[in-house]
């Protein structure tokens, strides 16, 4: 089977997680730590690692304190991790239509902008940023924060916002199959030093503090808690992995452009199916999403590479459709076609230019049948 995802871990990773159990202690200690020193390097700027990339979304809506009442506008195609990380702080996510690349249309925000909007959630879409910038703007203009879901998009280079007159903060996702792993966690990073403070926090259950005091090497025994915290700290067992990819990075994100350019040239002359990546430049493609002519030519495909046992991907089903964010606003409609459309084609390190070739011969054949 060509599979659609898979992480690539080998013997460092190994050795790194044998070396954690042998120490004997596998909570939030010194190799959290080193995971989180090194991510700051790497960004040039201050990180919380966390539990999951949906733990890093909702610590960093909470951090900006919304609840009930609150609205946040999401794009409707995500995973629906991203609408969920806006509900679990109590506020309301606002499914937005999506462009022909499946970002967050700028002028979506202005539509749906009212008295109860205080955040913007865009999301990297296979590691996509092109209207970052516009969104940005848009937003220092209406007073709104922004919390960006990149859990597609480490590893490229794009401006973070630290400049910014409002607050920034980028969520990261280190799952198996992202384009470096920890086998589960995250990373929040921002351009205000309070949120993250506060982030550092709730991630050990709210206790004030007990970050920095578990840096020291010690704990906080009696806890000063002044708001809601979680259980959504990293474990040494996943930052002891995340260390490892952490120096295996520059392969794995060279690796990942050179395929996503060589699924570009190959698609290039053919009819009826067209990447949304056009040209991965700095990009680092998590996801190889296609757009078809229409939803016949999909079902074409997918039950042909069934059959080759070739693994394709749905990213993702419009949130809005769903009976818990369910929405009928009529502008939702494109993105609805434009969803039905898409389908997500093989890309890991573990592919080889060789598998591409194939994968897009057997998609011509399909599209012929």
């Amino acid at each position: 089977m060509i599979r659609l995802s898979r992480s690539s871990v080998g013997s460092a990773e190994k050795e790194a997680v044998s070396r954690v159990l042998d120490e004997g202690f596998l909570g939030f200690g010194p190799e959290s730590f080193g995971f989180e020193a090194e991510l700051a390097d790497f960004f040039g700027q201050d990180v919380a690692v966390v539990g999951s990339g949906t733990a890093g979304l909702q610590l960093a809506l909470q951090s900006l304190g919304l609840g009930p009442g609150d609205e946040v506008i999401v794009p409707t195609i995500t995973y629906v991790a991203t609408f969920m990380a806006v509900s679990a702080t109590g506020a309301t996510p606002i499914p937005a239509a999506v462009n022909e690349n499946f970002l967050l249309d700028p002028t979506e925000i202005k539509r749906l902008h009212n008295s109860r909007t205080k955040c913007v959630l865009p999301v990297l879409y296979a590691g996509l940023s092109s209207n970052l910038e516009e969104i940005y703007q848009i937003c220092v203009g209406l007073g709104l924060d922004i919390v960006v879901d990149a859990a597609h998009a480490f590893g490229q280079d794009y401006y973070l916002g630290s400049a910014l007159p409002i607050r920034v903060l980028h969520c990261f996702s280190f799952d198996g199959i992202k384009n470096i792993t920890s086998g589960e966690g995250g990373a929040v990073l921002s351009n205000d030093q309070d949120a993250l403070a506060h982030i550092a926090n709730a991630r050990l259950l709210g206790v004030e503090r007990d970050s920095h005091a578990r840096k020291e090497g010690g704990r906080t025994w009696y806890p000063e808690i002044n708001h809601q915290g979680w259980r959504y700290h990293m474990s040494d067992v996943m930052a002891a992995i995340g260390r490892c990819q952490l120096k295996k990075a520059p392969n794995f994100f060279e690796k990942r452009r050179r395929l996503a350019s060589e699924y570009i040239k190959l698609l290039e002359p053919i009819r009826g199916i067209k990447p949304i990546i056009k040209d991965p430049g700095l990009l680092v493609p998590h996801i190889f999403p296609c757009v078809a002519t229409n939803e016949e030519e999909v079902r074409k495909i997918r039950n042909y590479f069934d059959e080759l046992n070739i693994q394709t991907g749905f990213h993702y089903y419009p949130n809005h459709k769903t009976n818990y964010f369910a929405s009928t606003d009529p502008e939702l409609k494109k993105s609805e076609i434009l969803a039905m459309r898409q389908i997500t084609l093989p890309l890991h390190t573990e592919l080889s230019s060789d598998n591409v070739k194939y994968i897009v011969e057997s998609l011509c054949t399909a599209l012929d049948k």
